[in-house]
């Protein structure tokens, strides 16, 4: 368990605590996951409660993700059952690292929308272009190597939607590069103003977020029903160039 993230979560979790002891009960941290899942234990009147399953995903995942932008979700934990077991999901972790980067594009084209023109660039949209020349192209390149790899030489996938895949890719790399010169060149004389700006990036979310529907639907499900020893393999492959590519590392808090 990452030791920044259980802080973290623990911070938040004192937060609700009253709202929980109020009732009779508490919680507890159980684990983290790699791909951003929180389990926790409920205790006290809580336990065998009717309401404990509203007060666990309506409640403490509101809370959780409501301040915390990598959890992906809460998982109850019965008293008596074994701590989390290992996520079987070889692209867990790829759809954490996707979910984050789609996130910041997200807030940054909010912050767009809101620009009023001639209006300093906001630091979100910064934070973005950082991420997209950084996590986000080491992303894309593990995808690349590892996974659509993977696909082609594990499950023949040599045409088809591996094909389809690495070309938006292309094209991803491109609006990314597109929108990181408009941004340089924003507030010149001849520069794209705040509008231009937002359309761009409008573009790039919506290809994007196409594009990781077509990933989790026609590549993800296929790699992961490949036999336990493949998926051991894939499952350190990813790890190995996702440490060297620095995706392991936490995501910087947005100034």
């Amino acid at each position: 368990m990452n030791p920044l993230y259980r802080s973290d979560v623990l911070k938040a979790l004192e937060q609700i605590r009253p709202y929980i002891k109020a009732d009779g009960g508490d919680v507890e941290l159980v684990d983290i996951a790699d791909n951003g899942m929180v389990s926790v234990r409920l205790t006290g009147n809580c336990v065998g409660c009717a309401s404990a399953g509203v007060t666990v995903f309506e409640g403490i995942q509101s809370a959780l993700q409501g301040q915390l932008a990598w959890v992906t979700g809460v998982r109850q934990v019965e008293h008596g059952a074994a701590d989390v077991a290992q996520d079987t999901d070889i692209t867990a972790n790829v759809q954490l690292w996707q979910d984050q980067g789609l996130s910041l594009m997200r807030d940054a084209l909010n912050a767009l929308d809101d620009l009023r023109p001639g209006a300093t660039l906001p630091a979100v949209v910064m934070t973005f272009i950082e991420a997209a020349r950084g996590r986000i192209a080491s992303l894309l390149r593990l995808e690349e190597e590892v996974l659509y790899g993977a696909a082609e030489s594990l499950l023949g996938l040599t045409s088809g939607p591996v094909h389809v895949l690495r070309q938006e890719h292309e094209l991803l790399h491109r609006l990314f590069a597109d929108f990181a010169a408009a941004v340089v060149r924003y507030g010149a004389a001849d520069g794209p103003g705040a509008r231009e700006l937002y359309e761009k990036l409008q573009r790039l979310a919506r290809t994007f977020e196409q594009h990781l529907q077509k990933e989790r639907s026609g590549l993800f499900g296929p790699l992961n029903h490949l036999s336990e020893d493949l998926k051991r393999e894939l499952r350190e492959d990813i790890a190995r160039h996702a440490g060297h590519r620095g995706l392991l590392a936490p995501m910087k808090a947005q100034s």
